[in-house]
């Protein structure tokens, strides 16, 4: 197996064990908050009969050897069944509810013994979706993700600790009730320049009860905050996922390359985010099969829904990292 290979996959297995973790403090599970989002991509994916026909061929075309694809294979191991006799099972039937087959998915992943297999074929299909074959199938997600605030958000829900990002929201300084003179007890905008952040936390609720706002936790850069502000506890903030995308530090093409070899570029976590927000696709493309398949719009008579990848903060060699960051360009959610 190589490095890449190797990276790519722990990728895959740390951001779909996110999403099936659970903040210890409140006991709450953070697919509570995925779904909802997982389940509105879906809605709006199947409803494009072209982007369905592209999927039914790439999840009932044959592989070399004969075997059914990676991609039935998967919808197959993330099917719950239910015994009807001794030794038949048949799919359980949510009735179209793209919602129920989310949670359905979701919670079989999260099933420990059944993960090295899962998160390998999940791989797989996501080398599958880089074939030519399927290029009018990304394309079309492609441009379904560009229409849909949900898709941005999912992407900002799995960006990782480390990476720096940009706060595409207004960040208002707030009265100081410590600050000293009535001059200085003022409200202002943090900054109207680009504001680039650093995640702090992955994910964490808004509130002390269950049912709270999933946000990230980004810290502030030190040096444009005021010295005597107490408002931002380490000059950390929660902002919506919605709210923050990942920081370009990559030269272009032709520009700065002395400098991308020199190693100066993005940090590890970066690399991951980038990394991330190229590859989310492939968990959402299985979840528009899972909904699919679950109305009656695929031949097959298997159900499924699906989650989003990747993260982690693994170092990667430099000539992948460019790779993924290109590629990460070329499918930023807010372009």
């Amino acid at each position: 197996m190589t490095t890449n290979e190797t990276e790519e996959k722990a990728y895959i297995a740390e951001s779909l064990n996110f999403i099936n973790s659970v903040d210890l403090k409140y006991s709450y599970k953070y697919k509570d908050s995925f779904t909802p989002v997982l389940t509105t991509i879906v809605n709006g994916l199947v409803t494009d009969p072209s982007l369905i026909e592209h999927m039914n061929n790439m999840i009932t075309n044959k592989r070399k050897d004969k075997s059914n694809s990676n991609l039935k294979e998967l919808i197959v191991k993330l099917t719950e069944t239910k015994k009807i006799r001794p030794n038949k099972y048949m799919p359980i039937n949510h009735n179209g509810d793209n919602a129920k087959y989310v949670e359905q998915c979701l919670k079989i992943i999260g099933i420990t013994g059944s993960k090295k297999v899962i998160y390998e074929l999940f791989y797989l299909v996501m080398q599958d979706l880089k074939m030519s074959e399927n290029a009018e199938l990304m394309e079309k997600v492609k441009n379904f993700k560009t229409k849909t605030e949900e898709w941005k958000k999912m992407v900002g829900m799995l960006i990782p600790p480390g990476a720096q990002v940009n706060i595409l929201s207004d960040v208002a300084e707030p009265i100081n009730k410590f600050a000293l003179g009535k001059d200085r007890n003022k409200a202002t905008v943090l900054t109207s320049r680009e504001l680039i952040g650093t995640v702090v936390k992955r994910g964490k609720l808004d509130g002390t009860l269950i049912g709270g706002n999933f946000k990230k936790v980004v810290r502030l850069p030190k040096e444009i905050t005021r010295k005597d502000n107490l408002a931002y506890k380490n000059e950390e903030i929660m902002v919506d996922p919605e709210e923050i995308e990942l920081h370009d530090s990559q030269p272009e093409a032709g520009e700065g390359q002395a400098e991308a070899e020199s190693g100066e570029g993005a940090s590890a976590a970066e690399e991951a985010s980038a990394t991330e927000e190229a590859s989310a696709t492939t968990a959402v493309v299985v979840a528009a099969a899972s909904g699919a398949l679950a109305s009656g719009a695929l031949a097959s008579k298997q159900v499924i829904a699906k989650t989003p990848q990747q993260g982690g903060q693994q170092r990667i060699t430099r000539k992948h990292k460019n790779s993924i960051i290109s590629s990460a360009r070329k499918t930023r959610t807010n372009h």
